[in-house]
């Protein structure tokens, strides 16, 4: 299935008012096709091993506090497996 309109977190786009200081893929180095690929690979390891996420989430399957700097080593390992 694919979406035709971008989900909108709650506060609006980033790119929007009221986020003034957001930048968008390429204005920070990142290829938007690989950002995409990304986040769709992201999505299939974890729904085929979410065992392997253990470590970001608590027990009850909820971000730890320290989510992002769990997260963000993985991405960038991503990001550059993928481009």
């Amino acid at each position: 299935m694919s979406r035709k309109e971008p989900i909108i977190p709650k506060g609006g786009i980033p790119d929007k008012p009221g986020y003034p200081n957001s930048k968008s893929p390429a204005e920070v180095g990142l290829d938007s096709e690989v950002v995409i690929k990304v986040f769709n690979e992201w999505n299939r390891r974890y729904s085929e091993h979410p065992e392997d996420f253990k470590d970001s989430l608590d027990k009850d399957g909820k971000p730890t506090s320290d989510y992002g700097e769990c997260c963000a080593p993985y991405f960038i390992n991503l990001y550059n497996e993928l481009k």
